[in-house]
């Protein structure tokens, strides 16, 4: 792993984002609406800032998925976890294991408030 990976790693939560597509090469990459922030609201309800964004894993080898599901509209990422030079993407559905150099995330369009944890297809696009 690069230095400083396992620190900008803390600063991200990918808890509850939705995984619309896989995109395999040397990379391994996820197309997902990133939740930036959950803001708590009057009445204990959640507002979330979302964004549509790529998160990219560099020179992926050892490549593993495990998901079930009964039906196929997405899946949801619970957590990311890196350890031992293994990356764990743990999604509500299974979990994908790889081993990867370093990790990108990119921002593809301006954050938007939203009262649920995903963007519509046209705001995605």
């Amino acid at each position: 792993m690069n230095q400083g990976t396992e620190e900008r790693l803390k600063e991200y939560s990918w808890h509850d984002c939705p995984v619309y597509s896989f995109k395999f090469d040397d990379n391994f990459s996820l197309d997902i609406d990133y939740i930036l922030e959950w803001k708590l609201e009057k009445g204990n309800s959640y507002k979330y800032l979302i964004a549509p964004a790529s998160l990219e894993f560099i020179e992926v080898t050892a490549l593993k998925i495990n998901i079930e599901t009964s039906f196929v509209n997405g899946f949801e990422i619970d957590r990311i976890e890196y350890s031992n030079g293994t990356w764990g993407i743990y999604l509500q559905e299974g979990k994908i294991e790889f081993k990867a150099k370093d990790f990108l995330q990119k921002i593809r369009k301006d954050p938007i408030w939203k009262t649920n944890q995903f963007l519509s297809e046209i705001e995605r696009n």
